[in-house]
Parts: C-alpha cells; sequence; structure tokens
C-alpha cells in the first residue's frame, strides 16, 4: 500500500492551555518575576518555563522546550503614554513592535502571543521592553499572566508513532516510494492516495 501524507514541521506546534498564572508583577509588595518598574527604553528579559516564581508559589506553569507563549499583559500606572514590546527572549536591538498601546495613567490589557527560543542562554525567556514614544525616563509596572504555551513535542511523538506503525504494516510514505522502499515481493498494482498534500 502506498500512503502519501505530510508530516508536521519541525516548527510546528500545538497550544495548550492552562490555568491562568500570574509570572510577573512588578508593583511595589508584590515584586513577582522582575524588579520594577519597567523604565523607557530598558529592555528586560524573563524567564517562563522551568519551575518560576509565580502569584501563588514558586512552580512550572510552562515545561522546559515550549516553542512559544500566550500571555495576557497589563501597563499599570504608566507615566506617560507609551507601548509595551513582547519578543522572544534572544532578540537583539531597540524593539520595534508594539505588543500593546497606553496613555498616561492608562491600564490596557492585551492578548500577546510570542515564540520562545528552545536553546542557548535566553532559552524559555521572553524580552519585554517599555517604550514612552522615544522619551527616556518614564516608568510603568507591568503585569503578566500565562494563559497557554505552544509546544511541538506532541507532534513529533504523533510523526515517530505513525512512521512505526506504518513501517510494521509494510505501508509507505510518499517519500520513502520514491526511495525506493516498496516491497519488491508485493504485486499490488493499485495505489491509495490518503491526505496527498505537498508542503
Amino acid at each position: 500500500m502506498f500512503v502519501a501524507q505530510a508530516a508536521p514541521g519541525t516548527a510546528e506546534s500545538t497550544i495548550v492551555s492552562v490555568t491562568p498564572e500570574r509570572i510577573l508583577d512588578t508593583r511595589n509588595g508584590n515584586d513577582i518575576g522582575l524588579p520594577g518598574p519597567f523604565t523607557s527604553a530598558a529592555a528586560q528579559k524573563l524567564q517562563v518555563t522551568g519551575p518560576i516564581a509565580t502569584a501563588t508559589g514558586n512552580k512550572t506553569v510552562v515545561p522546559a522546550g515550549a516553542t512559544g507563549v500566550l500571555l495576557n499583559v497589563t501597563p499599570v500606572s504608566p507615566t506617560t503614554a507609551g507601548f509595551i514590546s513582547i519578543r522572544p527572549g534572544d532578540a537583539a536591538g531597540a524593539a520595534t513592535t508594539s505588543s500593546l498601546n497606553f496613555t498616561a495613567g492608562g491600564i490596557s490589557p492585551n492578548s500577546v502571543q510570542v515564540a520562545m527560543p528552545t536553546a542557548g542562554a535566553n532559552a524559555g525567556k521572553i524580552d519585554i521592553t517599555f517604550d514612552a514614544y522615544g522619551v527616556a525616563g518614564p516608568t510603568t509596572d507591568v503585569l503578566i499572566d500565562v494563559v497557554g504555551y505552544t509546544t511541538n513535542t506532541g507532534l513529533q511523538e504523533l510523526v515517530a508513532d505513525v512512521a512505526a506503525k506504518a513501517n510494521a504494516a509494510d505501508v509507505y510514505t510518499k517519500a520513502q516510494a520514491g526511495a525506493g522502499y516498496f516491497n519488491q515481493a508485493s504485486t499490488t498494482t493499485n495505489f491509495s492516495a490518503v491526505a496527498n498534500t505537498d508542503q
């Protein structure tokens, strides 16, 4: 039997929802995650994966190896108008993108989804910048709640499982067939194509 299939790529991920958990609160007296308030336009990096401090104690909300994170981000008591940029932890240079914008004193929460590096010194981190539109010095406190994360672990396991079962049953993928993996003893001439999608 010949089966044409499109396996998930190495960059593809699935979303895992979690019970919302506060991992950053820079308000005086709360001090979760990073010291605050944020000052324009100094970036700080926040560890998201593995055991971290949360509003309910140290715990692992997002496992190591997660490829991204889904957040709710809120500025609190900004001294001037500006924006917050959330980028992958290995981001470099000045932030040029905005995850949310707000006015002085405004509280404007927004949903943010951002990728995270899975290797290197900044693995599992996000980069956070408050920018008062180019003015240095203004401040804001920042709250971040995790509501989910992305991972490719399940997809990798699925691909391996399908491949193992297919090989055990003499079922061949399109790529394998092209590489000469046909069972030479087979006299079957009727092939069925399933999910024939070329990436």
